[in-house]
């Protein structure tokens, strides 16, 4: 049986990423001449462009709107202002350009007969100075692959110095140096053309460049179609759960009595265990991660689960937070953590203890903060929440049947 829940806590609202503020597109006699761009999936006509501004706390800010060319060539299809002339060197700023029809779908450099509609969206974070200093600036499936890797650290960790080496890090998992300088950064992301540089690409990306670019025409993010596509390869150890980090590099594994592995899984084909915890002889038997990826919450136990929270901020060497297990009222099979008003919330299925939402910002003081519980004949064994985080969705055992209502 399916239960849909309306929950409150505090106001669960989630502030939208882009907040659109101070217009745009507005032009005055002063401005600098235009720096022209390419809405590059591939070249993308009459698509919607909208550029941000990153606020010393990470928030954006609406500075320009503007809509991509049309034309008979590829050469002419694509183009719109980046307003560089008007960019500040220090600030981060996201040009995010949305729908619009492609005429090279198969990114060959020449023009389809007939384009396809886009429904989807690219984006690209680069700093003011990064975008003035590159001539032929291109926002493509690579550009947003990154966004899509660093988004998190905008709203949770932010800092220019931190987005900056977060930048780094994802373009070194993604692209090699197209631009030829002898150096792998965000220039590589800037100026990537997806008609000359595919083989540039690195492992799965370069696999799966074309069910990546079909997944953005279809309306959903990129990196669904590297999740889905991912393989892990194989290593012999017991696996009871897997949770996997944003950037697809690292999967915390519930070992049993083996505790919890932590894995480099960078290069897919062979997985190295980077450490390896032990908090209980109860075993571990359920993972999953904070929304930052910093911290791992595990159950021990196979029966009477608890909770344990553990830092895991260092893959090389994880370290428990938490002064002792929490334990519920059930018996933990399902757990998700989700930030809510600037506070970390486990929402957990908690079989005959029915649905537990606690309050686990501090890893010393967890406290319930809402519970629902289950029925006589039907326990608790799963949870969905909305994209918005204002409704979720129990899954209730019933015997061996699952219905819904």
């Amino acid at each position: 049986m399916l239960r849909k829940i309306i929950l409150t806590v505090g106001a669960l609202s989630v502030s939208v990423l882009f907040s659109c503020s101070n217009g745009g597109g507005s032009v005055s006699t002063s401005e600098p001449a235009p720096v022209y761009g390419t809405a590059q999936l591939g070249n993308l006509a009459e698509a919607s462009v909208e550029i941000y501004e990153l606020t010393d706390n990470g928030s954006p800010v609406l500075k320009w709107t503007e809509t991509t060319s049309s034309g008979e060539t590829l050469d002419e299809i694509g183009k719109f202002n980046t307003h560089a002339g008007e960019m500040e060197d220090e600030k981060y700023y996201i040009i995010k350009i949305t729908g619009g029809q492609d005429w090279d779908t198969d990114d060959n450099g020449l023009i389809d007969s007939l384009p396809t509609d886009n429904k989807g969206t690219i984006r690209l974070i680069a700093s003011g100075k990064n975008i003035k200093s590159t001539e032929n600036l291109k926002v493509t499936m690579i550009s947003e692959i990154i966004y899509e890797k660093v988004a998190k650290y905008i709203k949770y960790d932010y800092s220019k110095e931190n987005l900056a080496q977060k930048i780094d890090d994802a373009v070194e998992q993604v692209v090699e140096d197209t631009n030829g300088d002898g150096q792998v950064d965000i220039y590589d992301v800037i100026t990537f053309d997806p008609v000359k540089h595919k083989p540039k690409l690195k492992g799965i990306y370069k696999r799966e460049f074309v069910n990546i670019v079909s997944v953005i025409h279809s309306g959903k993010d990129a990196f669904s179609a590297v999740k889905a596509s991912l393989n892990i390869g194989s290593l012999d150890i017991e696996s009871y759960a897997v949770a996997l980090s944003d950037f697809m590099t690292i999967a915390c594994i519930a070992s049993g009595t083996s505790g919890l592995q932590i894995v480099d899984i960078s290069t897919p084909s062979s997985p190295t265990i980077l450490s390896t915890l032990v908090p209980t002889t109860n075993g571990i038997y359920l993972v999953t991660l904070s929304p930052d990826g910093k911290i791992a919450y595990v159950t021990e136990g196979t029966t009477d689960k608890q909770l344990e929270i553990i830092d895991i901020s260092n893959p090389n060497n994880p370290q428990i937070l938490s002064s002792a297990p929490y334990d519920t009222p059930g018996s933990i099979t399902y757990m998700k953590v989700s930030e809510i008003n600037g506070k970390l919330y486990a929402f957990i299925a908690d079989y005959d203890g029915g649905l537990q939402i606690l309050n686990v910002s501090d890893p010393n003081n967890i406290s319930t903060v809402g519970s629902l519980p289950s029925t006589d004949v039907s326990n608790t064994v799963g949870l969905t929440m909305s994209k918005n985080k204002d409704k979720l969705w129990e899954c209730l055992l019933n015997c061996v049947n699952f219905t819904i209502a």
